[in-house]
């Protein structure tokens, strides 16, 4: 449980009559955490102003009573204060947040919290709730009529203010609980509201690609105005119209006519741009008055599955997975989620007043069973890379063009250039890594672009802060892009069921600065390198298999210990050292975006091809060392104190001064450059591998390690300093 921090609590919410405290009691066969008002000690309620009172009576209540286990915060009509809930997102031992849900919580700027199991986050805004729904799955938005348990434990980084966040990020969380389902639920939505579906600009245009009319847009987005007798004027409002039928905000129409082939200087005159716009507008609307109803309802109104089922498909594409039933649909070379999405706007457009909810459902249930795909299908093709430009085919060395027969859910969001370099990479990884370990770096990245795992391996990038392992994954992550990119921990991996699931699709799963923190378990971490079929489970939807296709890279200034670590764990194991510091005039604040345009980015991809064919002609990585010596060095750099033990104490009748033995290990550490930990902390992991220790009865007294000393010493060699500190030691 996360204890009370009444300092953090922001003073906008203190200042207002509306705490409660909070005790968790079980409540029809489960925990559930009841509202009660300080003042009567009875139950309290959210939409009961007379059950609240002050902060301060909240929380001296809370205090002093023993009897609750919190306060809480009441949400209502009468403040400006909305708040977001998230539940079971992060690890309360190592403190590790699923990735998703912290970029969400960033995205708000505004105070952010832990919940009180630690397990739970939320966050604090001025603003309300978007639409009518509050929850889906692990997220729930209120600002009436609920409470939130509150800690005043900040979430680093978020702000101790209240703010009110960007629309466009409060939407992107709210898109996630609503889903969209109000336009399924509620159907008959008013055509002519300017701001209608929300969409943003790509995602209108990917729906005007794939709409009924999609070869038209095509064509004129593109800027032919052919069919249109080169009339540019009438083609200018072709286009307006077909964006006019998905979006009725004027300066929408206008930023996407921007990015077509058709515009020209024209279009900025005022009177020429707004005419046009308002007559694409006056069109539609007119359209949709005199169609009165779709072709696709028969005349007494029922929906004519097929007919509107067959011509959406006929418009895009799209894949099923015959397991979960997610449909996937097909936009700019690769194959995305939410084809649900895409398919109730595409009929909601279509039919317009006449929508309903069964009818969405109906066409939906359609094209499942008629796209129906198994999950081993997918990204199957190891010798296929799919980039920005065309599908690079590794083994032929030719591109070829994008096609929806070619079901891949990964694209690099790089631009195959077949005489492109990558001189400012080049240079940073001569200044960053040893010599040896560049060309295993170059097979790695190869590596990763592909689904293949048969190699079984996996890299950790290890040394003290600030000398390029930070920089290297941010480049591995813009390289291989963030949507190919999982972000689980070891630690995460082994004890979170969920966390596996995350992998599914992804090239790599990258964590930096894994926590120094024991992993008991290591069976997770064997069968995703190992290549044993996956099981994946999401929160509320169904378990899945899968065969994995992510690779793992992490970094860590001390690799997290791993006591039942075999032969099997440590051969998985590439260790690249980064020994060099970049600190003060020497750090380069600009340097990941010299490294990260597209040209450097298209030359590395060209040595990253070339490390793959090497990878694969050889049949392993260029790494030169042995499993006993990856053990070795894992060992010494995750648990330096062990790795001294075996290295150099033996069993001796006599006992070893503590001092003597700290000296004997500092001195290790340096020539193994490990950092050296405290004499306390030494002793510490001494004792937890089962060395004892005791004061000597006569003479000097001296705390010493019994029946232990270190090969080839005396422990009476040289003179000991015998001052008061190291009697008692």
């Amino acid at each position: 449980m996360i204890k009370f921090n009444v300092d953090a609590i922001p003073n906008e919410l203190k200042k207002l009559s509306q705490w409660v405290v909070w005790r968790s009691e079980v409540k029809d066969g489960r925990q559930t955490k009841i509202p009660y008002d300080a003042k009567m000690g009875n139950k309290a309620s959210s939409t009961t102003p007379q059950t609240w009172c002050s902060f301060d009576e909240a929380a001296k209540k809370f205090t002093e009573n023993g009897h609750y286990d919190g306060v809480g915060f009441v949400f209502s009509d009468s403040d400006s204060f909305c708040g977001i809930d998230w539940d079971d997102v992060r690890d309360p031992q190592t403190g590790e947040f699923d990735q998703e849900i912290l970029a969400e919580i960033k995205s708000l700027n505004s105070y952010a919290e832990l919940s009180p199991s630690g397990k739970g986050a939320h966050a604090i805004i001025r603003g309300t709730v978007p639409g009518k729904r509050n929850r889906k799955g692990c997220r729930e938005i209120y600002d009436k009529d609920r409470y939130f348990t509150m800690t005043g434990v900040p979430i680093n980084g978020s702000p101790e203010a209240i703010n009110a966040p960007s629309s466009e990020s409060l939407q992107a969380i709210y898109d996630k609980i609503d889903v969209q389902t109000q336009v399924k639920e509620e159907m008959g939505f008013d055509h002519t509201e300017p701001d209608c579906l929300k969409y943003g600009d790509e995602e209108l245009i990917q729906i005007c690609r794939h709409s009924f009319k999609s070869q038209k847009f095509r064509k004129l987005f593109d800027g032919a105005t052919d069919d249109y007798g080169d009339d540019d004027s009438a083609a200018d409002l072709a286009l307006c119209d077909i964006l006019a039928k998905h979006t009725r905000d004027f300066d929408q129409i206008d930023r996407i006519f921007k990015r077509s082939g058709l515009f020209r200087e024209k279009w900025d005159r005022p009177d020429y741009k707004q005419r046009t716009i308002r007559k694409a507008l006056e069109n539609i609307g007119n359209k949709e008055q005199a169609l009165g109803k779709s072709k696709y309802l028969s005349n007494n109104g029922k929906l004519l599955v097929q007919k509107i089922s067959e011509s959406i498909m006929n418009s895009c594409h799209f894949i099923t997975f015959r397991d979960t039933g997610e449909i996937y649909q097909y936009a700019e070379g690769i194959y995305k989620p939410n084809g649900e999405q895409l398919i109730a706007y595409l009929v909601q457009s279509e039919l317009g007043d006449h929508s309903r909810r069964h009818h969405i459902d109906e066409v939906i249930n359609y094209i499942k069973i008629a796209t129906y795909v198994d999950r081993d299908s997918v990204n199957n093709d190891i010798n296929r890379i799919n980039v920005l430009n065309g599908i690079y085919n590794i083994q032929d060395d030719v591109l070829e063009p994008h096609a929806p027969d070619i079901i891949c859910l990964v694209q690099i969001p790089v631009i195959y250039s077949p005489n492109a370099d990558c001189p400012e990479i080049t240079k940073f990884l001569g200044e960053v890594m040893l010599p040896e370990d560049i060309p295993v770096l170059e097979e790695w990245a190869g590596y990763m672009l592909t689904t293949e795992t048969s190699f079984q391996k996996s890299v950790m990038l290890y040394g003290d802060g600030a000398n390029g392992k930070s920089t290297l994954l941010e480049l591995i992550t813009t390289f291989v892009g963030e949507n190919n990119i999982s972000g689980e921990s070891l630690h995460r991996l082994e004890n979170d069921n969920y966390s596996v699931a995350n992998l599914y699709g992804k090239l790599v799963n990258v964590f930096p600065d894994l926590a120094n923190t024991t992993i008991y378990q290591n069976s997770i971490f064997k069968s995703i390198t190992g290549g044993d079929r996956l099981r994946g489970e999401k929160k509320y939807k169904d378990v899945f298999y899968f065969n994995n296709t992510a690779k793992l890279m992490f970094s860590a200034n001390q690799l997290p210990a791993v006591p039942n670590g075999g032969h099997a764990y440590f051969r998985r194991w590439i260790l690249i050292s980064f020994p060099n510091k970049f600190e003060g005039t020497k750090e380069d604040r600009s340097l990941i975006g010299k490294l990260t345009t597209p040209e450097e980015l298209s030359g590395f991809f060209n040595i990253a091809v070339s490390g793959l064919r090497r990878l694969r002609k050889n049949n392993q990585f260029s790494y030169s060392r042995s499993t006993e010596e990856v053990k070795r060095e894992y060992i010494i750099k995750s648990d330096p104190v062990a790795a001294f033990a075996d290295e150099w104490l033996i069993y001796s009748e006599e006992p070893t001064p503590k001092m003597v033995m700290y000296g004997h290990f500092s001195k290790w550490c340096k020539e193994h450059d490990v950092a050296t930990i405290s004499e306390g902390m030494f002793g510490k992991r001494m004792k937890k591998l089962g060395y004892a220790d005791k004061r000597q009865s006569t003479g000097d007294r001296l705390r010493c390690w019994e029946n232990v000393t270190i090969k080839g010493e005396s422990v009476h060699d040289g003179e000991v300093n015998m001052d008061e500190d190291n009697r008692d030691q």
